[in-house]
């Protein structure tokens, strides 16, 4: 065999070799971001796969998270401020930044527009259950008006709602709709 020939091959196997080790880091990095996603920093965020820990906590849980979720997603123009004021008390402290923003969002339009939102539960199930924090599916039908329009809008929302327990209350930590 020439000197090229083996050149070649040795070439051919060593492009093999780092086609092998890229494979195996690119696969060992896809598994590393699975598992950090589900134990690391993505642990907060609610997944299907989270175990019922505690029986005790399903229905008061469950019945939190649907009246609280009624009552954030639910404002009056007339009482727009006092609305917020109220739903506060209902938020984990790290949720009622995000609830403030929104609200202030959509104050001027709401006060503008003369708008009422109102939410009513359809029905809820306990995705996932501890004794401090309940995962809820929520279903609401969510009935927009506004002062001087015939019409009313109807939607159907389904809401992943995190109740957590705060010295015996159940509070609103985390909301994410779709």
């Amino acid at each position: 065999m020439s000197a090229v020939g083996q050149r070649t091959s040795r070439t051919g196997a060593g492009t093999a070799l780092v086609l092998l080790l890229v494979v195996v880091v690119l696969g060992a990095t896809t598994a590393l971001g699975w598992w950090w996603r589900d134990q690391g920093a993505g642990a907060a965020r609610p997944t299907l796969r989270t175990p019922v820990t505690s029986v005790t906590s399903i229905e008061p849980g469950s019945r939190a998270a649907a009246e609280l979720s009624a009552r954030v997603l639910s404002y009056d123009w007339g009482t727009f401020d006092a609305d917020a004021t109220r739903v506060e008390a209902d938020l984990a402290p790290g949720f009622r930044e995000d609830y403030a923003r929104t609200m202030r969002d959509t104050r001027s339009e709401a006060l503008a527009e003369k708008v009422v939102l109102r939410a009513a539960v359809r029905d809820s199930a306990v995705v996932s259950a501890s004794a401090r924090r309940v995962v809820a599916l929520v279903y609401l039908d969510q009935v927009t008006s506004a002062q001087g329009s015939m019409t009313q809008r109807r939607d159907q929302t389904r809401v992943l709602v995190t109740v957590t327990r705060d010295g015996g209350q159940w509070r609103v930590s985390r909301m994410d709709a779709f």
